[in-house]
């Protein structure tokens, strides 16, 4: 039964190793977001903006660098996103939960300074919000820069803007759609 535990430990150890020795790194990443909705009245109408509300994100890093100047970044975790309204008399604020999965072409434009573009996939947490059904997949487009500021620590700037909607609503006369949209600060730890 040792002897099973000890080859189990070894095997874990040397698998552990070849990945770290491949070009994988990993780390942990957390940030404050300016989260706002995209609205549309009709596919032809000038969209219309919400006032940004401030959420949070906590992620994981798995990156795989390759041996130029390029990798690929999964960075799964969670973020808030939302809209503030002010409708003149009152003022509406609304946060919605997503476990977000972005998957991210890095180009290293130095050791320090890298540039990220890529798809990222949002799953819905939230339930209905007074009888609407928001959308449970969000697929945005993001874009973001990162630059490491010490051995194991970088800040990151980090912008996406959804390219399916969120809300979709549609009556006799009109349709109404909302798109997420948020630009993001953050701090991560590399291991």
């Amino acid at each position: 039964m040792r002897l099973r535990q000890l080859f189990i430990v070894g095997i874990f150890f040397f698998a552990t190793h070849a990945v770290w020795a491949q070009g994988f790194s990993f780390g942990v990443k957390t940030g404050i977001d300016l989260a706002r909705i995209s609205a549309h009245f009709k596919s032809s109408d000038k969209p219309g903006h919400s006032d940004p509300v401030i959420g949070f994100n906590i992620n994981a890093i798995i990156e795989y660098r390759m041996a130029n100047k390029f990798g690929v970044t999964m960075e799964p975790g969670y973020i808030r996103k939302g809209y503030l309204k002010d409708w003149g008399n009152s003022v509406t604020m609304k946060i919605f939960n997503y476990l977000q999965v972005p998957i991210l072409l890095d180009y290293h434009v130095t050791e320090k300074l890298a540039i990220s573009i890529g798809p990222e996939i949002g799953f819905s947490l939230d339930g209905p919000y007074f009888f609407v059904r928001r959308e449970k997949v969000d697929l945005s487009a993001v874009l973001g820069v990162s630059y490491r500021l010490v051995e194991h620590f970088e800040a990151g700037l980090k912008i996406g803007s959804a390219i399916t909607p969120s809300l979709q609503r549609k009556s006799t006369y009109s349709t109404y759609t909302e798109y997420n949209q948020y630009a993001q600060v953050s701090i991560a730890y590399r291991f």
